[in-house]
């Protein structure tokens, strides 16, 4: 069944091998995590006064928690994606932790971890590597063609509109002088767009 599901899934890819939309997957999931673990950060502080309403909060976030661990899950049957069974049992054991009551600074830092984690299995899904291993290619200089390394062309040359001197400005007072600097400034940076 996984097969099929797999197979139809990298045949509704766009990317055609479904690379792209793992990635896109892993990317929801780092920033669910990431939501849910500032959840948790948050309701840290109020465990000392404990209370009902706060025991379903927390077994809310142990169900967004499991239900982020079967996602890993799928995403390590289907093949897309190597390490998610590890980041799954990590997903799994964090909701049974937040199922009993327990939310503490090690299962908060727990679950951050697991952010990171997951955006780092994200970025290798990228193939960063691949990138490194390109052939680097060249071409000649036409006739006429020039780079000068930090010419900005006719900008180089100076503002179009000159700034004020000091003797101009040490008349005014210093919140004017900021006004008057910070209008010739915008004045050429609009030329500059």
């Amino acid at each position: 069944m996984q097969l099929l599901r797999a197979q139809s899934d990298v045949a509704g890819a766009e990317s055609g091998s479904g690379l792209a939309e793992a990635m896109q997957r892993m990317a929801e999931l780092a920033q669910r995590q990431g939501a849910m673990a500032g959840q948790a950060g948050g309701m840290l502080p109020l465990m000392q006064a404990g209370g009902q309403t706060l025991l379903q909060e927390l077994r809310e976030l142990a169900r967004q928690q499991r239900a982020l661990a079967a996602e890993l899950e799928r995403l390590q049957a289907q093949g897309d994606v190597s390490g998610a069974d590890a980041l799954a049992a990590e997903a799994e054991e964090l909701a049974r932790r937040l199922e009993r009551g327990v939310l503490d600074r090690e299962t908060v830092e727990r679950q951050e971890r697991l952010y990171r984690r997951l955006l780092d299995e994200g970025r290798t899904l990228r193939g960063e590597e691949e990138d490194e291993r390109k052939e680097r290619t060249s071409r000649t200089a036409e006739p006429g063609e020039r780079f000068v390394p930090g010419d900005r062309g006719p900008a180089a040359a100076g503002p179009r509109f000159p700034y004020p001197s000091w003797r101009d400005l040490q008349h005014l007072p210093p919140a004017e002088r900021r006004l008057i600097l910070e209008y010739f400034r915008r004045l050429n940076e609009g030329r500059a767009k």
